[in-house]
């Protein structure tokens, strides 16, 4: 709960970078698990801070009036595409009813996210920087090292 607040409230303050999140006991603390919780909560933040547009192609007037009231839009062309766009889909967390949800497993979303967690680090092979991104990485570590030398840092 507490990070799905720091999420939603930086996101609301306008921020563009949330870091920090996974971590547990005031930062002390890391969890790979947590990191994958909070990238669920991070897509779901993103998608309601984007909002709901409704322009004359989003309302879909064209698709009202023939079909009319008491008609079915669920199958209408408009509304599958518009419906894919606007609804969110969480990637960890079960939206099924109970019965199918014990046909997959019965997992909680702790199992979930600490699974995940394991199989990223077991398979994630990061990419190597460029070498220009590196020498441009050491280049600006010898400025600061330069510029930083004999100076002491009070916090």
């Amino acid at each position: 709960m507490e990070w799905a607040l720091s999420i939603l409230t930086a996101a609301l303050d306008g921020a563009n970078l949330i870091h920090d999140v996974g971590y547990l006991g005031q930062g002390s603390v890391g969890s790979p698990a947590a990191i994958v919780m909070c990238s669920e909560m991070i897509s779901y933040v993103n998608r309601l801070i984007r909002g709901i547009e409704f322009g004359d192609h989003r309302i879909g007037m064209e698709v009202i009036r023939p079909v009319g009231s008491g008609g079915n839009f669920l199958a209408e062309e408009h509304t599958l595409r518009f419906h894919r766009e606007e609804q969110w889909q969480p990637k960890f967390f079960n939206q099924d009813n109970v019965e199918i949800w014990q046909t997959k497993g019965g997992k909680g979303p702790g199992e979930i996210v600490t699974e995940k967690a394991r199989e990223i680090l077991r398979t994630h092979r990061p990419e190597h920087l460029p070498e220009s991104a590196l020498n441009r990485l050491s280049q600006i570590a010898r400025k600061a090292e330069a510029e930083l030398l004999g100076k002491r840092i009070v916090a």
